[in-house]
């Protein structure tokens, strides 16, 4: 049995799920997280103050597959 995760963006998660249900995948977990990687800086105005965003939302996946998958 593997484990693996993979964590993407909330706008592609709905093409990588109908690819796993099309792959007949089972053992899977979804999960709502926070991440910074691969995209670049936002700055936001909030109340007169400028700050950086860093981090952005992302979806977790964690399937687990057998050894001959």
């Amino acid at each position: 049995m593997k484990l693996v995760i993979a964590v993407v963006r909330p706008d592609r998660l709905s093409s990588v799920l109908e690819e796993l249900f099309r792959s007949e995948v089972q053992g899977l977990t979804i999960s709502r997280v926070q991440g910074h990687g691969g995209e670049r800086e936002h700055v936001e105005t909030y109340r007169g103050t400028t700050a950086k965003m860093e981090l952005s939302e992302k979806v977790r996946l964690e399937i687990g597959v057998s050894n001959h998958f």
